[in-house]
């Protein structure tokens, strides 16, 4: 089993342009794949997210195409996670978070809606899962990748000693 995650870089709509002007990233949606390995006889992958165009946090079958996404394992995560978005499926899509998290630089989160980056880095066990775009999560994942790569071999715990939650 290996977790990876999908970072939307497709044309999208007007929220996928915007979000990637306010951030300065060519992202501008995360999905987050249990097995990646798993792919039905469509060609998708089952992913966990939330979006906009589904009213929030969800499951959804999706063919990751190549031109549109781009895949990053998860190197330092070995659990399966998608119980945590289970129990956030309750709310709606964080409209206002983005709003006021990545235009003004309020960092809050509302407890029954969420973000696509917010969700994902809850998830993983990155604290303060608000602060994350899309691109900003890519970054920090192939960081920890890379950490997690070289330590590995010495025996060190990495995704504690950096303060990752629940790995």
């Amino acid at each position: 089993m290996t977790v990876a995650l999908a970072f939307y870089k497709g044309k999208g709509n007007f929220l996928d342009r915007a979000i990637r002007l306010v951030t300065g990233s060519q992202y501008s949606h995360v999905e987050y794949i249990q097995n990646v390995e798993d792919i039905d006889p469509e060609g998708c992958h089952e992913c966990w997210s939330s979006s906009p165009r589904d009213g929030g946090v969800r499951n959804k079958r999706i063919a990751l195409i190549q031109s549109h996404w781009d895949v990053v394992k998860i190197d330092f995560l070995k659990t399966d996670r998608r119980y945590l978005f289970e129990w956030k499926i309750v709310g709606g899509y964080d409209y206002l978070g983005i709003i006021l998290n990545h235009f003004f630089a309020f960092h809050r989160q509302h407890h029954k809606r969420w973000f696509c980056s917010e969700i994902i880095a809850f998830a993983i066990g990155i604290p303060n899962s608000e602060i994350y775009s899309p691109g900003t999560l890519k970054e920090l994942v192939e960081e920890v990748n890379e950490i997690v790569s070289r330590k590995y071999a010495d025996g060190i715990d990495v995704g504690k000693k950096i303060g990752l939650k629940n790995v």
